[in-house]
Order: C-alpha cells, then sequence, then structure tokens
C-alpha cells in the first residue's frame, strides 16, 4: 500500500476528496462538493443508476470540479491559510492548511459498502499552462485492476467497469503519483449510495 494513513485517521485524510453521492442537494457533502470544504453552486447529478461525467481539474493551487458538462466547484488552495477553517471564517473537519497541502499524491476511488460503477478513468498531465501529451492517458484497462493498490478485495472489474463490492468499504488508489492534471470519468451510483 502506497499512502500511509495519518495517525488515528482514515487514509482520505491524507488528501481530498470530490463527494459522489446519491443525493439532491447541494451542500458540503453532496454529489460535486469538494468535501466538507466547498458546496458546488448546483446538484448537476443525473439519477441513480444512469452514468454521470466528471472532470477534476487540479491545476497548482487550482481545483476545479465539472459535472455532466456543468461547472459545480472550485477552489484556490492558497485562500486556505488555517487549519479547520475555510477562507471566510467558517469551520470545517479537517486539520489541514490547504496552503501549505502538498500538491502531488495519489488518485483513489472510495467505497461505503454500496453499489457503484466506474468507467472511463483518464488522466491528462499539465506543465505550467501547457498540456504535455495531448491525450488523455488511461488509468483502468477495462479488464483488471492492473495499476491500482489499496483495497482491491472491495473491488471487482465487471462489464469494462470497477465495481464496489456490495457490503464491503475501501479505497482503491493509483499506484503512481500525479500532480497539476485534469482527471475525467464516468460513475454510477445505486439509490442511497455514498462514495
Amino acid at each position: 500500500f502506497p499512502l500511509t494513513p495519518r495517525p488515528g485517521k482514515d487514509v482520505g485524510f491524507n488528501g481530498m476528496e470530490i463527494a459522489i453521492d446519491d443525493t439532491a442537494g447541494a451542500a458540503y457533502h453532496d454529489t460535486g462538493a469538494i468535501y466538507d470544504l466547498v458546496k458546488p453552486d448546483k446538484n448537476a447529478m443525473k439519477p441513480a443508476g444512469e452514468w454521470n461525467h466528471i472532470v477534476i481539474t487540479c491545476d497548482r493551487n487550482i481545483i476545479a470540479v465539472e459535472l455532466n458538462g456543468e461547472a459545480v466547484s472550485g477552489m484556490d488552495l492558497d485562500e486556505w491559510g488555517e487549519v479547520n477553517k475555510r477562507p471566510d471564517g467558517s469551520a470545517h473537519k479537517f486539520d489541514v492548511a490547504y496552503k501549505t497541502h502538498p500538491r502531488k499524491g495519489y488518485i483513489g476511488l472510495q467505497d461505503h459498502g454500496r453499489d457503484c460503477w466506474f468507467k472511463n478513468i483518464k488522466l491528462l498531465p499539465l506543465v505550467a499552462d501547457k498540456v504535455e501529451d495531448p491525450g488523455f492517458v488511461s488509468l483502468f484497462d477495462g479488464n483488471s485492476l492492473s495499476g491500482w493498490t489499496g483495497a482491491k478485495d472491495a473491488y471487482k472489474v465487471e462489464d469494462g467497469a470497477i465495481v464496489c463490492v456490495q457490503g464491503t468499504a475501501g479505497n482503491l488508489l493509483t499506484e503512481r503519483e500525479f500532480s497539476d492534471f485534469v482527471v475525467r470519468f464516468e460513475f454510477k451510483l445505486t439509490a442511497g449510495a455514498n462514495n
């Protein structure tokens, strides 16, 4: 496992999470939110059972989230200088000053035990305002969990998608670290799912 959780914390506390949940709202834990930090402007998710398309851009200090073709949330990490506080002074649960948070890390999928599918997971590396490679690189071959590590027993590959195994939970992470990138993928949830 390439990533060691911080003492007393889930590995998710090492990084940042984009919420993917079967919810109808636009709050700190709803789909498209930068989890517990930034609310989405709207809930642009399709109903449970339909495929959704998400694009997450991490370009140095800027994080932007697009869901089904609509910009829904974003943040400038340089504005987050205090632990447990948003730039407006309101509280959040993370004991991290994101201004100094590492800008390189693993990309992960999280499973809380409900059915969820992920497919077409692709990454576009960015370098100083220019695209390093003119095309997206696939992070998932559609056939195996090759290139992924972590809670592999909580996931399986089925019909070209990574599927969360019902009744299990855990984090699936890329074996490689990334910085300054655009990642896009499709996901589908069942009713009540929280991933």
